[in-house]
């Protein structure tokens, strides 16, 4: 009727959620334009860029690159943009972090760079505190592995594979809390691996072949590996029952070592394994039908040892079994 005022209708419920939505994603939006506004501005943390200047002067490397360091800062264009991979040698950064405004060097890269300079590393990258990542692979280090790499409280991947360095590991990589990856691959390394070790509760994979060491320690039953290559050392004796506790496993490698008698029937206990390789050893008797537990198996390699009768029926289980 005229001069009657509208009645106002209710908003639904799906109405007021829907509008709570569009105000949360622009608040996002607004608060990620902020976000790269800083990293856009920020530069490297100074005494991380003269650590980084200094350490690459030492091996005698450029620390300039098309890729990165192109705005004369280190943490420039590729390093980062997290979604392009590492340039080699180069560095990947995190500039939001913090509040923004520095860069932090996350990541340090640098493979197959043997010069005829002396290669150790230098005491200059314990002021890159930040590193989440370090590879430093085929570059003809030499000498002991120094204990101070057991201070950086990030690291969750160590690479120092196909190098000269020899004696023991130091004790001190058993303090890096985050580690989940350690390549120990091609070096000198020899005798036991540290007890120190058994601390490293978030290490996933552990590649240590090629080296000269002589045990699988009692302390790697405690892991949750997913990943163990111990091939072509210096292991002498059976393979451990204990290893039936890693149930998180899924690749097994202890080929071209000196073990002996019998696989563990703990062995079946790997329901996630994928991937075994006991190839090259001196392991005797008969394979337990343990194995046939082992229904995630895909390559199975018995190959050059002293295993006696008939693979026993349970093998007829492995439906996923490619290669034996």
């Amino acid at each position: 009727m005229p001069g009657m005022m509208k009645r106002s209708v209710p908003k639904s419920p799906s109405h007021t959620l829907l509008a709570f939505c569009f105000w949360c994603i622009h608040l996002l939006c607004l608060v990620e334009r902020c976000k790269a506004k800083d990293a856009a501005n920020a530069t490297t943390d100074p005494d991380e860029e003269r650590a980084l200047n200094a350490i690459f002067q030492y091996w005698g490397l450029s620390d300039t690159s098309d890729d990165w360091n192109i705005s004369g800062d280190p943490c420039s264009g590729t390093a980062v943009d997290l979604s392009i991979r590492v340039s080699n040698p180069g560095i990947k950064c995190d500039c939001q972090s913090n509040g923004g405004g520095t860069c932090h060097i996350t990541v340090m890269s640098v493979q197959d760079y043997p010069t005829e300079r002396r290669r150790v590393i230098p005491e200059e990258l314990l002021n890159l505190t930040y590193l989440t990542n370090l590879t430093l692979s085929e570059m003809g280090m030499e000498g002991f592995l120094p204990s101070f790499i057991g201070k950086f409280r990030h690291l969750r991947h160590l690479d120092i594979s196909s190098n000269n360095f020899n004696g023991s590991l130091p004790p001190e990589i058993g303090t890096l809390p985050s580690l989940e990856h350690l390549d120990i691959r091609y070096n000198g390394f020899n005798g036991l691996l540290p007890p120190e070790l058994g601390n490293l509760s978030s290490l996933q994979e552990l590649w240590a072949s090629g080296s000269q060491l002589t045990k699988i320690p009692n302390f790697i039953g405690n892991w949750t590996l997913t990943d163990l290559d111990v091939s072509n050392n210096s292991i002498t004796g059976p393979l451990p029952a204990f290893i039936g506790n890693i149930t998180s496993m899924l690749s097994l490698d202890v080929s071209e070592n000196n073990m002996t008698g019998p696989l563990p029937a703990s062995i079946g206990n790997l329901k996630n394994l994928s991937f075994l390789d006991i190839s090259s050893n001196n392991f005797s008797d008969s394979l337990p039908p343990e194995l046939g537990n082992l229904t995630s198996l895909e390559e199975l390699y018995l190959s050059q040892n002293y295993i006696t009768g008939p693979l026993p029926a349970s093998i007829g289980n492995l439906m996923n079994l490619r290669y034996l």
